[in-house]
């Protein structure tokens, strides 16, 4: 494998690890899982763990696939270097800054929307017989 596929792959089992563990501490200390914590739990997961071992992957599937080389290996050391250290800087910063409440503001409107007041009566036609 390229060395950049290994350093994916590494690193997103580093990741998996880290996740896991903020969760286990969830279970043993419930008082810790806040919303700060909770997102933490959840971009570590999602972000370091679940795409980190699909650009792994990725790098090590698509040129067998298409029967070439990777065009740009240094490209892809740039994307690993870029994707990990921001994770780490939003990982940092979230965890000081609380999310916003209000659905005023506009990134929050179409969560608002999707699972809003408006839509809390769906279980209830689900309910229906």
């Amino acid at each position: 494998m390229d060395r950049e596929v290994v350093w994916f792959i590494r690193l997103s089992l580093i990741y998996f690890l880290l996740g896991s563990l903020l969760g286990l501490f969830f279970v043993i200390n419930p008082i810790m899982a806040d919303t700060d914590h909770i997102s933490m739990h959840v971009h570590l997961n999602l972000i370091g763990w679940m795409s980190m071992m699909i650009f792994g992957v990725g790098y090590h599937i698509l040129p067998k696939f298409a029967g070439k080389f990777l065009k740009s290996p240094k490209l892809a050391e740039l994307q690993f270097w870029i994707a990990n250290a921001s994770l780490i800087v939003m990982l940092r910063h979230r965890d000081h800054c609380p999310l916003p409440h209000s659905t005023a503001e506009p990134e929050w409107i179409f969560v608002d929307q999707a699972f809003g007041p408006g839509n809390t009566h769906l279980p209830q036609h689900f309910n229906r017989t």
